[in-house]
C-alpha cells in the first residue's frame, strides 16, 4: 500500500494558489491558456519545468513563461 502512495506522489503542495489561478492574477495569460502552457511545459516556477495541472504556488515564487507562449498569444484575436 505504502509503495503505491509513493508511486502517486506528484509532489503538489497542498498550500498556496493554483498556477493557473495565479498567472491569470498576474495578466499573464486566462486560465485556461495557463493550463495549456502547463501541460506543454511552457512554463516555469523557480526555474523548473511545472507540467501539472493543480501546482500551487506561493507569494515568493518566481513565475516565467516561455516566449513561445507568448508567440501564441500575439497570434490570437478577440472580436466583440
Amino acid at each position: 500500500m505504502h509503495e503505491y502512495l509513493d508511486k502517486m506522489d506528484t509532489h503538489i503542495p497542498e498550500e498556496g494558489t493554483r498556477l493557473a489561478k495565479k498567472m491569470a492574477l498576474m495578466g499573464l495569460c486566462s486560465r485556461r491558456e495557463a493550463d495549456e502552457y502547463i501541460l506543454k511545459g511552457w512554463v516555469k516556477v523557480n526555474g523548473e519545468v511545472i507540467r501539472q495541472k493543480g501546482f500551487r504556488v506561493s507569494d515568493t515564487d518566481v513565475i516565467t513563461l516561455n516566449p513561445l507562449a507568448q508567440q501564441q498569444q500575439s497570434k490570437k484575436v478577440t472580436i466583440l
